[in-house]
């Protein structure tokens, strides 16, 4: 009788022991959901991040792709600057102010599409103005004076210059970029070409100082009315 009292006794109850299998499932389980919770937000945090590099990489071809597409625009306009060189080489104009209005004004539809085309942080990045823009305006100017004496033309001819810098200064747009190019104009090409003149034996500063004194008078009034010109549309 004492043996059955004291098995009695240690019997768990039947609701303690479904109350501690529950509890025990329901924290098995939720430990199990937090851990799936976890992985589904950083799986999901791993998404975005997917994503987000995703269209990283889909902006960055594009802008690749529109490099490309440009610098084969900007190489075609090179050959259209060639192509200016080879026809003037061949026109059959006896008037030397006709001549450079034709290169002034093949000129300003190069530079035009360039600078159309082209933002201006593009223009800064491919180096416009120290390269781009002078390999194309050098070569076309020089074509039209390599067979003229400076110490023979006329004021109306640096008349006909001054117009077709500013034409290209307008198709330029920039006020900066605009400056840069006719100081390169002066600066690199019409200076140089007077000065070799002038320092010629071909020219005799003593006999014909008149020449040389229209000459430098043309020349300065060309650049008054380039420069001054400028400052008055800008102000």
């Amino acid at each position: 009788v004492a043996e059955d009292k004291s098995q009695s006794n240690t019997v768990v109850p039947l609701g303690e022991e479904l109350l501690h299998n529950v509890t025990l499932l329901l924290n098995t389980h939720e430990s199990q959901l937090r851990t799936s919770s976890y992985m589904v937000k950083s799986t999901e945090r791993k998404i975005v991040s997917l994503e987000e590099e995703c269209n990283e990489m889909i902006n960055r071809k594009e802008g690749i792709d529109n490099r490309i597409t440009k610098m084969k625009f900007a190489v075609e306009v090179l050959g259209e600057a060639e192509k200016l060189i080879d026809a003037m080489s061949t026109m059959m104009k006896d008037n030397d102010c006709e001549k450079l209005d034709f290169a002034m004004d093949g000129l300003n539809n190069i530079l035009a599409k360039l600078y159309d085309n082209f933002s201006k942080e593009e223009r800064k990045s491919l180096n416009f103005e120290s390269t781009l823009v002078p390999s194309i305006v050098q070569p076309v100017i020089e074509a039209v004076i390599s067979s003229l004496n400076p110490l023979a033309i006329e004021l109306t001819w640096m008349d006909h210059l001054a117009t077709g810098i500013d034409k290209l200064c307008i198709a330029v747009g920039s006020d900066s970029e605009a400056y840069s190019l006719r100081e390169m104009i002066f600066t690199d090409i019409i200076v140089p070409w007077i000065s070799t003149a002038m320092n010629s034996s071909k020219w005799d500063p003593v006999v014909n100082v008149e020449v040389g004194l229209k000459t430098h008078e043309a020349l300065l009034t060309c650049v008054d009315k380039s420069f001054l010109g400028a400052e008055v549309e800008e102000n």
